[in-house]
């Protein structure tokens, strides 16, 4: 676990699950700010972008508030379209709820292949970010199971 850095210096960036999977789009953001997003989508389907609030409590717990859908694109409204995904109802049932996750940093070289064809693409982490659950409430999930490590600054 990162004991020995300023937490909030690698914590603030946005953050990836499943780097090696070409169609996966998992990210959890966290801004200097105390807001960010999760964004939940596989394949060409986007199935939730959430924006919340957060605060860092100890050095490795973090607390969550998710306060609404948001767009891809500031210019253009939400999708209303999303609200009608299985996924809608079980965020907006926890919105303006506060949640706690616990969370560890691992600090490493994390680099492979993602599944693609064609040429290796490759990606290259310099973090971990392990939750003790996924950062989302209970009753959304991904078509590979619960999402609880994410990987962050390259």
């Amino acid at each position: 676990m990162a004991t020995e850095v300023d937490i909030s210096s690698v914590l603030f960036t946005t953050w990836v699950a499943k780097p090696w999977n070409y169609n996966a789009c998992y990210q959890i953001n966290f801004k200097g700010d105390g807001s960010g997003h999760l964004v939940l989508g596989y394949g060409q389907s986007i199935y939730a972008m959430v924006e919340h609030r957060f605060e860092v409590l100890l050095p490795n717990l973090v607390r969550l508030m998710y306060l609404g859908f948001s767009s891809a694109i500031p210019e253009r409204p939400y999708d209303k379209r999303l609200l009608e995904r299985p996924f809608a109802k079980v965020f907006e049932a926890e919105f303006n709820k506060w949640t706690e996750l616990r969370f560890e940093l691992f600090e490493s070289d994390f680099c492979s292949n993602q599944e693609m064809r064609g040429p290796p693409f490759n990606y290259h982490f310099r973090w971990l970010l392990a939750f003790d659950r996924p950062p989302y409430p209970e009753g959304v999930g991904s078509p590979h199971g619960p999402l609880r490590e994410f990987y962050g600054p390259f």
